[in-house]
């Protein structure tokens, strides 16, 4: 049970992550939250994975303002970021999360998947470096007002 009328605001900032056997971090709140100023190093999964489980593991919930902002991903497995609610049934004009803007971070691709996003309304990727050796990938499914610069 979730109480959607009060949901914590998270604030993840100077941190490293690295070579941790699973994702970097989870982002479930649907409160604002914001992430920068942060090193992923190596991860075995994605860095950041936004998911909204009501399927199995039960542990996550939709996001409604998250900012991703002025952090290095070096070598991370990709997705780098993955923003994956478990749904695989789509309605024209809804969807699970909304407002998420990936803003001046640097990646460091060992695998050119950048982003997945799934079923998001409201994302913003731009003012990125990206350094690979493939041309980055970023793919959408079921989203609504994308703009990936």
């Amino acid at each position: 049970i979730d109480n959607l009328t009060w949901q914590p605001e998270v604030l993840f900032e100077n941190n490293t992550i690295t070579r941790d056997p699973t994702r970097g971090i989870l982002i479930s709140s649907g409160g604002k939250t914001v992430v920068k100023n942060n090193r992923f190093i190596r991860t075995s999964m994605s860095a950041i994975l936004i998911a909204f489980d009501a399927r199995s593991w039960y542990e996550s919930g939709k996001v409604n303002d998250v900012l991703i902002e002025r952090n290095i991903f070096e070598e991370c497995c990709g997705p780098v970021i993955n923003i994956a609610p478990e749904t695989n049934e789509f309605e024209d004009g809804r969807y699970v999360h909304e407002n998420i803007r990936i803003i001046n971070n640097k990646f460091i691709l060992s695998d050119n998947r950048v982003l997945f996003a799934r079923s998001t309304d409201g994302l913003v990727f731009e003012e990125n470096e990206t350094v690979s050796d493939s041309e980055p990938k970023f793919e959408t499914e079921h989203c609504d007002n994308v703009i990936i610069e």
